[in-house]
């Protein structure tokens, strides 16, 4: 019994290995982008994020000036993060469970996806 089920996986795994049209590829990479419209950091940040969609990042982007469904989603990251209410603010990127607070903590994130 145990070498039938030895030669079945070996099996398997032989023919994964060799199914057309599988590509192995990197699990994607998905940052969520908290914005506001008119904001000077945000507008500095802009190009960052322009570049690591260049690079393939999936980024979402959500607007919360005008936005109310996207500020309260914010608030709810905030508030799982135990950001204080006096720090918060935009722009943050959330990515792989960390918070990327301000300009140059998204420049960090840009860097920790591109490695």
């Amino acid at each position: 019994m145990k070498k039938w089920l030895s030669v079945v996986v070996m099996a398997a795994l032989i023919f994964a290995g060799a199914a057309p049209g599988v590509a192995e590829t990197a699990p994607a990479k998905t940052v969520m982008y908290f914005w506001g419209n008119g904001c000077p950091h945000c507008k500095e940040a802009a190009p960052i994020v322009d570049r690591m969609i260049a690079n393939g990042v999936s980024v979402e982007k959500y607007e919360v000036y005008d936005n109310t469904q996207n500020s309260d989603q914010l608030v709810m990251f905030f508030k799982m993060h135990g950001v204080p209410e006096a720090d918060w603010g935009v722009p943050v990127a959330f990515y792989n469970g960390k918070m990327f607070l301000g300009l140059p903590r998204i420049a960090e994130l840009e860097n920790e996806l591109a490695e």
